[in-house]
């Protein structure tokens, strides 16, 4: 069993305690406690939004930030995640053009939890972070991104804690039959570069909400239907992961494996339902239960354009480096091209599901709470490659990233190309969770002390996933029939895609070359029969069993003359892991068609069992030093476990072959790993004026058990493998310093008074021993590679040191303008690199600008426009020098026109 009871941290929160009750035993009076409502938002305007977001902060017991989101339109964002990127820390990762992840106070994703109404939600893939683009921003009341740890939270989140809050219809202001409708049309340009899909998409949203009277109490009622039609194209140009060193007449250089030029469309369709149901009985009881369905199809049709072979030195003709090692311009002799194309069906289903009940006693208030959630995936992807060998070509690297220039040979004539490779998978995935929590609360009149909660809660999450893996290479060497071929239909040069490919390339049709030669393998057809070496490598069983209880005490008093209030709290947990899977040997062998079989010898049932027991202590505390001005301090102790699929048994192998060249890579996962553990501390210093708010804020995380992936050799049937594997590598510390501002300039004359602006800005610190993966970016006066801290100090995966965003606004009338800007510095990622050469994904700094409007024709119709990423950003990495380029996904500007109905 593993155990870290956080005993030294523990005593001095206790102690800290302690001797907040000691000056409260001395002070003269207590003082008089606000009474907090901060689940009625009423929202008009982006103004009234941000008025009400700032009251909900100040009215906190901890530091923390919202956004109340009852009018979707107010914020310049397309969804929740694009709205948190407006907070203070917070930086979004855009994946295919879409901010899918939120990562906190640079911190890595890992480290930020998000939950539904304080309840842990299932999510995809087995990670535990909630991907925002499953659920729409419309089915939520209010954001509240908790910084500073309390015992009352569910444990998770060491960078901050985000909760999504349904609406409580009970809460709202009318009390009659309420009807909203709107559409939204949209309109991407950049669709353009691909004939397979068309430009326009949309939202439609249709809301019901009523309260009525039933003789035994008031019930109230919600129901959202939000349908999302979403049409993109992303294009980019990236570099295989798989780099070397070599050595040119003396000169040490750093060359790719391969280089993949990729052309995509997506047709993303969200179906969303929400219903809420609230019956209050009596002015002491009420019970709220939640329902949201989400369903996602998700058909994606990627088309790929690659240069193998570069691995291989031989194939560089006249390079020429920089000092440090980068490739500027070569020749490029005999290489292999592919012409790919995959197809990939996606079918995702979650659910989330909640009961909660509320009962007071007298001073006594009871609460109980149930949720369960799910999400369950197939997705199916089919692939077919052809290929030409022995060609000629250039290769320049500058600022434009990777340029291919002409080949010697003709790539649009379909004669020599030869068929390559037929492969296919399917994955079946279930990913549940569900918990059952009491808590009671009582409240105080001893003194300095007004309420005193505790609670316990019990929460199971349970991961299933399968994956069925064929590779056919029997196609290889066979002609490709003229019929199968289309005329281009793919821009593979297009606008703002660092890099570039100089030839067309014949492209084919991806369902007919698939049955074509499916035709020709030895029986025919392409079988998925899942045997023993997909059950070693690609079957997940995990479940987690997490008992916790806390305990916390609110209490008030004056330091002198200056009010202050607080709580502090202690949560306990054990947590208990069952990781299922396989063990046996694997065997290796050559098929005779360049590819590889894989088989297992012995095949068995395996299973590993872990344990953990924390102790997180807490304490907040708010001083009043006018009415308008307040300190907050906060300090505790957090966790965050791994991912899910990093606790895995399974082992994930990769063997390519081109043109002789093998390359042996995977990955695994280890159940062993430890959570991760971090001591805390937050201060900020708050001001609220009229039209006015000021905020600073320091915080301090002394982190444990960082995860991330570290190079594992390892021999496999005589091969030498190179694994990527989870291991906690070490303890660093984070700090940082964070600021906002909102101001509405109301003394200005009509109509500038309408005029108002909000800006967050964060700069954070790292110091720790993670430094094992710093760029290469010089050589020593023998040659060798050396590590320049000076230039390269990333070392994190996910730290963002520097973040900015901002709101300018306009309402004067019916009329509202707002636009919004957001940048990020240079966040490090994943590691790349194989054997001598190893340095991480860094995903340069980003700048997005996004504008939208909106105008009430009456009382009843609005209408809104908007446009996003104006500054074309693509989310684009490199791996060592900024000049290589490893992924770009360009998806272009998008245009909004909508229409709103509410009666």
């Amino acid at each position: 069993m593993l155990y870290r009871s956080g005993k030294s941290f523990l005593l001095s929160s206790v102690a800290l305690l302690g001797l907040s009750a000691q000056v409260a035993a001395t002070a003269q009076e207590a003082a008089e406690g606000e009474e907090r409502d901060d689940d009625v938002i009423v929202v008009s305007g982006i103004r009234q939004s941000l008025e009400d977001s700032a009251e909900a902060k100040r009215n906190s017991d901890n530091v923390a930030d919202y956004i109340s989101i009852d009018d979707v339109g107010d914020l310049p964002a397309l969804n929740i995640a694009d709205n948190l990127e407006y907070l203070p820390g917070a930086v979004g990762l855009r994946f295919r053009g879409t901010v899918d992840q939120v990562y906190l106070r640079g911190l890595p994703q890992l480290l930020t939890l998000t939950s539904f109404n304080d309840r842990e939600v299932a999510s995809s893939n087995g990670v535990r972070f909630v991907r925002f683009q499953n659920y729409p921003s419309s089915f939520f009341k209010r954001v509240e991104v908790n910084k500073a740890q309390t015992a009352s939270i569910v444990e998770g989140g060491v960078a901050g804690t985000i909760v999504l809050e349904t609406p409580s219809p009970l809460d709202d202001r009318r009390d009659d039959l309420q009807i909203s409708a709107s559409y939204r049309a949209e309109y991407a340009p950049y669709n353009d570069n691909n004939d397979l899909i068309d430009n326009w998409g949309g939202q439609a949203i249709l809301s019901l909400q009523d309260k009525v009277d039933i003789g035994k109490g008031e019930l109230g009622w919600l129901f959202t239907y939000d349908y999302h039609d979403n049409k993109r194209v992303i294009s980019g140009l990236s570099s295989n992961p798989v780099y070397d060193r070599a050595t040119f007449d003396g000169q040490d250089g750093i060359i790719p494996a391969a280089l993949l030029f990729q052309n995509d469309t997506e047709n993303f369709v969200r179906n969303s339902l929400l219903g809420v149901v609230e019956w209050e009985p009596s002015d002491s009881l009420r019970l709220k239960g939640d329902l949201i369905i989400s369903h996602i199809d998700d058909p994606q049709e990627r088309t790929f354009f690659l240069v193998a072979g570069l691995i291989n030195p031989a194939r560089y003709v006249d390079p020429v480096f920089s000092d440090g090692g980068q490739l500027l311009s070569t020749g490029l002799d005999n290489v292999v091209t592919q012409s790919r194309r995959d197809s990939i069906t996606q079918d995702e289903l979650s659910v989330l599901a909640g009961l909660n009940i509320q009962k007071d006693i007298g001073r006594w208030s009871l609460e109980l709470d149930g949720s369960y959630s799910q999400v369950e995936g197939d997705l199916s992807l089919r692939r077919v490659a052809i290929r030409q060998v022995g060609m000629d070509t250039t290769l320049e690297v500058g600022d434009d990233g990777w340029t291919i220039g002409s080949f010697a040979g003709d790539l649009s004539n379909t004669g020599p190309w030869q068929g390559e490779q037929l492969y296919g998978n399917n994955v079946d995935e279930f990913d549940s969770a569900w918990s059952l929590s009491a808590k009671a609360g009582r409240e105080l009149n001893t003194g300095i002390f007004t309420n005193f909660q505790s609670g316990i809660r019990y929460s199971n999450r349970r991961l299933d996933y399968f994956r069925d893996d064929e590779d056919d290479r029997s196609p290889r060497g066979n002609p490709v029939p003229e019929e199968l071929y289309v005329d281009p239909y793919i821009n593979f040069n297009p606008d703002h895609v660092p890099g570039g490919l100089t030839d067309p390339f014949a492209t084919f049709d991806a369902a007919a070359a698939w049955d074509y030669f499916v035709g020709l393998t030895p029986t025919g057809e392409f079988v998925f029969d899942a045997d023993d070496s997909d059950l070693l490598q690609y079957n997940i069983d995990n479940e987690e069993k997490t008992v916790s209880g806390f305990a916390e005490l609110s209490w008030e008093t004056k330091l002198g003359r200056f009010p202050i209030r607080g709580v502090a709290g202690v949560r306990a947990l054990q947590t208990d892991l069952t990781a299922k899977g396989f063990s046996g040997e694997l065997i290796l062998t050559e098929n005779g068609s360049g590819g590889f079989d894989l088989s297992v010898g012995g095949l068995e049932p395996d299973e590993v069992n872990t344990s953990y027991t924390d102790i997180l202590p807490s304490i907040n505390a708010t001083m009043m030093l006018t009415n308008d001005l307040l300190v907050k301090f906060g300090a505790g102790r957090a966790i965050a476990r791994p991912n899910f699929n990093e606790l895995r048994l399974a082992r994930n192998l990769n063997v390519s072959n081109v043109d002789g060249d093998d390359i042996y890579t995977g990955s695994a996962g280890n159940p062993y790993l430890d959570p991760i553990t971090s001591n805390q501390l937050d201060l900020s210093l708050e001001w609220y004026g009229e039209n006015t708010t000021l905020t600073g804020g320091y915080y301090y995380k002394d982190i444990d058990g960082f995860i991330q992936d570290g190079l594992v050799q390892e021999e496999i049937s005589g091969y030498t493998f190179d694994l990527d594997a989870p291991k906690n590598l070490g303890a660093g510390e984070f700090s940082g310093f964070e600021v906002t501002a909102r101001h509405n300039f109301v003394y200005l004359p009509a109509p500038f008074d309408g005029l108002g602006f909000y800006v967050a800005a964060t700069k954070n610190y790292f110091d720790g021993d993670l430094d094992q993966y710093p760029a290469l970016t010089e050589t020593d006066a023998q040659g060798e590679f050396v590590f320049d801290p000076a230039d390269r100090e990333y070392s994190v995966d996910g730290f963002a040191p520097t973040t900015f965003s901002s709101i300018l606004y306009f309402e004067s009338g019916p009329a509202s303008i707002r636009a919004g800007y957001k940048t990020a510095g240079e966040i490090a990622s994943d590691i790349a690199g194989r054997g001598s050469v190893v340095a991480p994904q860094v995903r340069r700094a980003k700048d997005i600008l996004d504008i939208s409007a909106s105008f009430d024709i009456n009382e009843r119709v609005s209408l809104d426009f908007q446009a996003s990423n104006l500054t074309y950003n693509d989310g684009s990495a490199y791996y060592f020098f900024e000049d290589y380029s490893v992924r770009n996904q360009q998806t272009g500007q998008n245009f909004f026109v909508g229409i709103t109905f509410q009666n």
